[in-house]
């Protein structure tokens, strides 16, 4: 799931419009019962932190992601990265306030979490610098994935 980048970064007039583009498909956030991450970039999760979105969804909502990605993003290392420190703080500051904003609501695996029944989240171990994307695959029918 991508929900963007939310309010993070200025001069993107599109960023920040995640729930009325979760309307337009008809989907109302308080519906939501599952979220799955394949990352914790912030132009994935900025749109989750957008005032008034976490109000919205359930209270029993479930955030599944890597430990290998939660991990990653409790203390991101740039040391070794061409990102100039200003990108970098934008960059920590959103994987921070996501993982305190949501941390009731996670569901860190390790390898692979059955999300539904036939929903099934697995980590793809890629390299580090990827460190935790996740892979899922679906197998219902009738249902609608927003990804």
């Amino acid at each position: 799931m991508d929900s963007g980048l939310g309010g993070e970064c200025s001069g993107y007039p599109k960023a920040g419009h995640f729930v009325q583009r979760l309307a337009a498909t008809g989907v109302d956030l308080a519906s939501v019962t599952d979220v799955v991450l394949t990352h914790l970039h912030f132009d994935h999760v900025g749109g989750l932190l957008v005032d008034g979105v976490k109000e919205h969804l359930r209270s029993d909502l479930r955030v599944h992601v890597s430990a290998a990605e939660v991990e990653l993003w409790r203390s991101p290392d740039f040391t070794r990265t061409a990102i100039p420190q200003e990108f970098s703080e934008v960059i920590r500051r959103a994987s921070a306030a996501f993982l305190e904003t949501y941390r009731d609501h996670l569901c860190i695996f390790n390898e692979e979490q059955q999300v539904a029944p036939g929903v099934v989240a697995r980590a793809l171990g890629l390299p580090e610098r990827l460190q935790g994307p996740v892979a899922w695959r679906h197998v219902w029918l009738g249902s609608t994935a927003v990804g």
